[in-house]
């Protein structure tokens, strides 16, 4: 440092990201939920080691219409937006053909919007979210997982849902999630992840590898398996003919690193893992019973 922090001036700030502090709202909101619903679980006896957590990217076509609608009789009254009473909203939607099959559903779904709107404003209206659910659920999973105390957290579409109940309940920004004893992604295979590195407290252990695995799970999983610091960063590597024969620290013949991009595959007669790599073209590739991680610094 040249001079004392005294004569150092205030840092410049960059711009506020609206997008991303919804986003972390959102995030917290979901692991509180969804904390609620696994202790609900350990109330009945039950201690749950997996979940699955559906999302939904747009609203049923009859609640799109009341969104519409909504948006439509909003007004902003004395700097808080506001919508007409429930009796008049209740004979607005009666008119309303298509709403006709839905009519005991329809206040409570209102009422819920109503609560959001002084939260969100406008916003609640939207059709969509602003950002990608799915998509930063996924980022954050390691965190969910370890938060939630779980061995393993999938997220589905909703429309991959059976159960009616969550078809029904599954709404933007509102994600379902369910707990049990036994995985969600019943194909797997079980592989040895190895490290080669001399005088390192990481050894050679067995891990799940599930069916449509992408690189950062197993990596999650190897973090958590050798508790290594969040610093630290870590690689997989496959073999590349036969792997039985465990290459050297300083020998890097043999095993070449897995893109980032990759995803694993299992078959599920025979419990073979795949890998699939978008740097080969697509082509499965064999890995066998072996993989190496590396840990560095």
């Amino acid at each position: 440092k040249k001079e004392s922090i005294m004569r150092a001036s205030w840092p410049q700030c960059g711009e506020v990201d609206d997008l991303l502090i919804r986003e972390a709202k959102y995030l917290t909101d979901v692991s509180q939920k969804m904390t609620e619903r696994k202790g609900k679980n350990l109330q009945q006896g039950v201690l749950p080691e997996f979940g699955v957590i559906y999302v939904a990217k747009q609203y049923p076509k009859w609640q799109q219409t009341i969104l519409k609608t909504l948006k439509e009789l909003c007004r902003e009254q004395e700097g808080k937006l506001e919508l007409p009473s429930n009796n008049e909203l209740l004979e607005k939607f009666r008119t309303i053909e298509e709403l006709k099959p839905f009519m005991k559903k329809i206040m409570p779904f209102v009422q819920s919007l109503k609560d959001g709107l002084a939260d969100k404003g406008l916003e609640a209206l939207d059709l969509t979210l602003r950002f990608d659910e799915q998509a930063a659920i996924e980022r954050h999973l390691p965190y969910l997982v370890r938060s939630l105390e779980l061995k393993e957290l999938w997220v589905e579409s909703v429309g991959s849902a059976t159960d009616s109940k969550i078809q029904e309940e599954c709404l933007p920004g509102r994600p379902y999630s369910i707990f049990s004893t036994t995985p969600y992604q019943t194909s797997y295979s079980v592989i040895m992840l190895v490290n080669p590195q001399k005088c390192l407290p990481y050894f050679t252990f067995q891990s799940p590898v599930y069916d449509g695995d992408n690189y950062s799970k197993v990596i999650d999983r190897v973090r958590r398996a050798n508790q290594i610091p969040a610093k630290a960063k870590v690689k997989i590597l496959r073999y590349i003919k036969d792997n039985r024969f465990i290459p050297i620290s300083d020998d890097s013949t043999g095993v070449v690193e897995i893109a980032i991009r990759s995803k694993f595959s299992v078959d599920k007669d025979k419990k073979q893992l795949f890998l699939i790599e978008s740097t080969d073209g697509n082509q499965p590739i064999p890995v066998g019973t072996h993989l190496q991680y590396i840990v560095t610094a």
